[in-house]
């Protein structure tokens, strides 16, 4: 699921208090955060090693709280999501880290626009026992 909502809708906090809800999350837990920019796109990618790029118009902006919008579909095939943060376009490479300690780097190309239903593409090609722990866009 993704939310995306007003930075003003925010208030300020102390450190030792509990914060505000930005999203509401059965079961799940929050993954990634961050500010929009207005030619970013939003990467997701997979346990499974799949990935795609979504754009920003397909969220629109709610309250925050809300359930959000679906950002990736998930299956068995493809696993859960583990990694979601905006790329721009002047960004080169992805990296991505396996839980196995192998390391891939790929063009940013090779990562396709697509809706946010689709499933995305294989970026990482996996053992069964193994999954992809984290991603840094170069």
């Amino acid at each position: 699921q993704a939310t995306r909502f007003k930075v003003d809708s925010l208030r300020c906090a102390s450190r030792t208090s509990g914060g505000v809800r930005g999203i509401r999350l059965d079961g799940a837990q929050v993954i990634g955060g961050d500010i929009v920019s207005p030619d970013a796109y939003l990467l997701t990618v997979s346990e499974k090693g799949f990935g795609k790029l979504t754009l920003l118009e397909h969220y629109s902006v709610h309250k925050r709280g809300g359930k959000g919008l679906r950002a990736h579909r998930a299956s068995d095939k493809i696993g859960k999501i583990v990694a979601a943060r905006l790329v721009n376009k002047d960004e080169d490479y992805l990296v991505m880290l396996a839980a196995s300690d192998n390391i891939v780097r790929i063009p940013m190309k090779q990562v396709s626009v697509q809706s946010r239903n689709g499933r995305g593409v294989r970026l990482m090609v996996l053992s069964d026992d193994d999954e992809v722990v984290s991603i840094a866009a170069l």
